[in-house]
């Protein structure tokens, strides 16, 4: 009886090192698509950031800044003075 328990543990623990075995590849294959998944972002991320830096300049902004103030100035011309502050 001693010999069926001890080839039992035998079989239990062979079948859990295999097990085991398995869960570490999942979890390498995991790891390896999180890092593939990563380096996708920071690519992505790299990309916006140089087409930021070509399509923003601070003329752009100050051009903006020009139109904004001419178009608040024609838009206070065409309100007719007793209706601008009411």
């Amino acid at each position: 009886m001693i010999s069926c328990i001890s080839v039992f543990c035998m079989t239990h623990e062979q079948q859990w090192k295999s097990k085991e075995q398995q869960m570490k590849l999942q979890i390498a294959k995991l790891e390896m698509a999180i890092k593939s998944d990563l380096a996708d972002k920071n690519t992505i991320l790299d990309k916006i950031k140089v087409e930021r830096v070509l399509t923003d300049t601070p003329e752009d902004e100050q051009n903006l800044n020009v139109k904004i103030l001419i178009l608040l100035n024609l838009f206070e011309k065409d309100i007719p003075e007793s209706k601008k502050y009411h």
